[in-house]
Order: C-alpha cells, then structure tokens, then sequence
C-alpha cells in the first residue's frame, strides 16, 4: 500500500479506502462484520498515514531550523569577530 515514490496524503487515504474496499470476506463473515472491518481498517489507515505526514512535516521542519540557527551564528562570530578588530585598531 506504500510506495517509494511521493504522493499527496489524499492519495495514500485513497489507496487505503480502496484496499479495504476491495478485500474479499470468507462467505462465514456477516455482512455487519466486514463493514465494521473495513471502517475500522481505514480509521487505523489514516492515523497511521496522518503520523507519517506528521513525522515527515516534523523532521523537515527540524532541519531547515537547525540549518538556519547554524547560519545566525556564524553571522553574529563575523559580526562580532569584525567589531572586536575595530577596537583592536583603536588607539587608546
């Protein structure tokens, strides 16, 4: 049901909905039965794709935040390396 290749979270429901909607019954389920299966089925489908997204969104979202502390930083050192060779140069 997951595949390498990006797709959109609608999608990936889609499939799941799709998936459970085509699995076949033993003739022994009930009619009753193999609705609430299938429900419940999609209901864990989306949390389970909702987590993923989420994760995904998370881990994206750490590391363009890391990425751009790590650049502030090194602005401030060459701010603050040039000001203190500014008042190196002073004379007192």
């Amino acid at each position: 049901l997951l595949s390498e290749k990006p797709e959109s979270i609608e999608e990936h429901l889609e499939k799941g909905e799709a998936f459970s909607m085509a699995h076949t019954f033993s003739s022994q389920v009930c009619e009753a039965l193999r609705d609430e299966m299938r429900v419940r089925f999609q209901q864990c489908w989306r949390e389970m794709v909702q987590d993923r997204y989420a994760e995904f969104v998370r881990d994206e979202l750490t590391e363009k935040f890391n990425r751009s502390t790590v650049q502030l930083f090194l602005q401030d050192v060459q701010t603050f390396t040039r000001q203190y060779l500014q008042i190196g140069k002073l004379q007192l």
